[in-house]
């Protein structure tokens, strides 16, 4: 029997079948890594925007195009941003959905892999070789700065404004050559302008998701305004085609003589003005149509900029230019918080204003590759554009309404454009036919980098996974004056019902920060610990001095929790007047109304002991009275055909310790629970588990125990 050795012919055939497979095998390397986050909560801003009107309930597309993004009346706060198709994404998610996060999550799962797919095509069209065009899409949709966009249901702005830049980009492609060889000039004009048309309306798509995709825009015109590539025959007609030998990955096909003349002379020669005009003409259109609707849109919109002088701006744009340089060398740390814009540092703006040097020398050393008229030339542009204009959106030069110097989420499609930049270089690094042993050295390099992407992409997304492993790295990784990572570490515990805990967070983070939403947190923990007095004056104090909307209305809870009506009512005025319809000012107004009613009636005086109890319960209840509210739920709770037995009961579900609900729950005999009850205890039970578990990390010594002042049926100051 002879054993036919594995000749060269095979292994053609393996290589080939690879670089066949090989955008496959680089998006589910991305899902390997992000599938996790399909189990993820609501983090952040998540809450909020998930909450708003227009998110809850599908509106007429009017609605949603005659709005900004980001509107709080809480804080009063109404910023300039315009992402229409990003508000109308999470409306249809919220329809399919409803409140279950994993819905959400998938949605940016598949856009994000959507867009690794989309950057490896458009790379192919470019003529970058299979393998490294699968090995630069895997690297781009794994890197550990990009999770912040891709696995955070607000971070669907930068993804989704990057989906509508890549679709143009590649049906732009598409519709400038190969058309001819198909069916005709007259037909193949037809469909270049159909694709053209379906370019703009993706490229629309991304600027109404996100004001990054403005960087499409610069793209596509450069692209406009330079003689058209040589280009090679299109995919389809070569695949036609066998020929004993291809070419090396990265090369340019075979083609004759003759097709290169001819397509030298369809679009390699320059433009007149007027013909690039003529290109130009649709671009602007879209531009001048998005600019109209978003300044309808934000006519009555606050900037929420930090206020600077020009020197103050410059060096807070060299501040975000080395600290955008570093995290690109180095994406293997990533950060929630990346410096404050109240504190600049002048080492970080003299690295900026090094790094903006070495760009300036490096791009004048490599203008001849950045301007030749052929593929590798235009994705070099393609990508120089994306990356120098998204990147100069967020360098503060323009103001943006944001506290940190720089994020890793507006690394999206800056980081994108590097890639293509790059790529035409790394392909001839990687898989050209010089250079045997530089080209192995470089392939292990990229081998052991891809290994350490993905495994520091999969400890990142898995940091998004869980919120309180999420805000603790922050916290602890953070410089303590932002008071961010403070805040919303102790908004984790406050939801959970551990009061002690987040008042401890929240503390910390006003004393290191002295922010007024970490001091108006933390008197709230306060109080509902206990501390109604304290809490009060400093609520009131906190709204005179800051008239935020938010910290009045807590203000006015604090003033009902004493049991003073009066000035409950003034600060819920003050309130609205500071954000007219401001609905839980409106809320608590009603509620108001019918604690009053309660105090005064008949039968919290003179009536049967179980309806008093009843009565007292609902007022501690509607008042804010936590602690005392519980001990009336228990008592209702073991009083037979109280009216207000089924409300106690939720109530002690839903705002009882959760480290001792079981217990309180046994003690009070109240049977079995309602499938939605039950379902409510055990998720309140096993997150304040996993918060108690992760509290050691957290490295904050608890606050002494308060116990609130005593009341009884007759003493209630109401």
């Amino acid at each position: 029997m002879m054993i036919r050795p594995y000749g060269g012919r095979e292994l053609c055939q393996s290589a080939a079948v690879l670089r066949r497979f090989a955008g496959v095998a680089a998006l589910l390397g991305v899902l390997a890594v992000y599938v996790q986050v399909l189990g993820a909560p609501f983090v952040w801003d998540d809450h909020h925007l998930i909450a708003t009107p227009e998110v809850q309930e599908l509106k007429g597309l009017a609605t949603y195009f005659s709005q900004p993004f980001w509107s709080n009346p809480e804080l009063g706060d109404a910023r300039a941003y315009y992402r229409p198709f990003t508000v109308l994404s999470l409306a249809l998610d919220r329809a399919l959905h409803g409140a279950n996060p994993a819905g959400f999550h998938l949605t940016n799962l598949v856009l994000h892999l959507l867009n690794g797919g989309l950057l490896f095509a458009l790379m192919r069209r470019y003529q970058v070789g299979a393998l490294s065009a699968a090995a630069l899409a895997l690297a781009w949709g794994v890197s550990p700065r990009l999770a912040e966009a891709a696995a955070w249901v607000a971070g669907r702005t930068d993804v989704l404004a990057t989906t509508g830049v890549l679709l143009a980009l590649v049906l732009w492609r598409t519709a400038e050559g190969g058309e001819a060889d198909r069916g005709g000039e007259r037909a193949a004009g037809q469909i270049s302008w159909l694709r053209r048309a379906a370019a703009l309306a993706c490229l629309a798509l991304g600027l109404g998701a996100k004001e990054v995709a403005l960087a499409g825009v610069v793209a596509l015109a450069v692209l406009e305004s330079r003689p058209r590539a040589l280009q090679a025959a299109p995919p389809r007609a070569t695949k036609r085609a066998k020929a004993p030998e291809q070419a090396p990955e990265g090369d340019d096909p075979p083609q004759s003589v003759k097709q290169t003349v001819e397509r030298a002379a369809e679009g390699g020669g320059p433009r007149s003005v007027k013909q690039t005009l003529v290109a130009l003409a649709p671009l602007a259109a879209l531009l001048v149509g998005y600019l109209a609707l978003r300044s309808v849109a934000l006519s009555g919109a606050s900037a929420g900029v930090t206020e600077a002088t020009p020197t103050g701006r410059l060096l807070l744009g060299l501040s975000a230019l080395g600290h955008y340089a570093e995290m690109v060398l180095w994406p293997f740390a990533p950060a929630l918080q990346i410096g404050d814009t109240r504190h600049l540092e002048a080492g970080r703006a003299a690295a900026g204003a090094l790094v903006l040097l070495g760009l300036v020398l490096l791009g004048y050393r490599q203008r001849a590759a950045l301007w030749e008229a052929s593929p590798a030339g235009e994705l070099r542009r393609i990508g120089l554009a994306l990356s120098a204009v998204g990147l100069g959106l967020v360098l503060h030069l323009i103001p943006i309404s944001v506290s940190v110097i720089a994020a890793d989420r507006f690394l999206y499609l800056p980081l994108l454009g590097l890639t293509l930049l790059a790529a035409p270089s790394l392909t001839r690094l990687l898989e050209g036919t010089n250079g045997g042993r530089a080209r192995l050295v470089a392939r292990g390099f990229a081998l052991l980098m891809l290994a350490a992407l993905l495994v520091t992409g999969a400890q990142r997304v898995a940091d998004w996974s869980s919120e309180v492993r999420l805000w603790t790295r922050a916290y602890h990784q953070t410089d303590r004056r932002v008071p961010v990572p403070g805040i919303e570490l102790g908004n984790v515990y406050y939801r959970a019902g551990l009061y002690d805990h987040a008042h401890a967070i929240y503390a910390a983070a006003a004393r290191d920060s002295q922010h007024p939403i970490a001091v108006n947190n933390a008197l709230n923990a306060l109080g509902q610990r206990g501390g109604h007095q304290e809490a009060s004056a400093g609520l009131d104090a906190l709204c005179v001095k800051e008239q935020l909307p938010k910290t009045c209305l807590d203000a006015a809870i604090a003033a009902l929790r004493l049991g003073q009506l009066p000035a409950a009512r003034a600060r819920a005025s003050q309130a609205l007047a500071l954000a007219p319809g401001y609905a839980p000012a409106l809320a608590l107004q009603t509620t108001l109304a019918e604690v009053a009613t309660l105090a005064g009636s008949d039968t919290l005086k003179t009536g049967a002991p179980p309806a008093r109890l009843a009565i007292h319960f609902r007022l501690a209840m509607l008042s804010g009275r936590r602690l005392e509210a519980l001990t009336l739920a228990q008592a209702v709770l073991r009083t037979q055909g109280s009216a207000e037995r089924e409300a106690a009961l939720e109530y002690l579900i839903r705002f009882g310790p959760p480290d001792r609900l079981v217990a309180l729950l046994e003690a009070a005999q109240t049977g079995p629970l309602s499938p939605d009850l039950e379902a409510a205890a055990a998720l309140r039970i096993t997150t304040a588990e996993e918060l108690l578990a992760a509290w050691p990390a957290v490295g904050l010594p608890l606050p002494a125990p308060l116990t609130e002042p005593p009341g009884g049926f007759e003493t209630r100051p109401y």
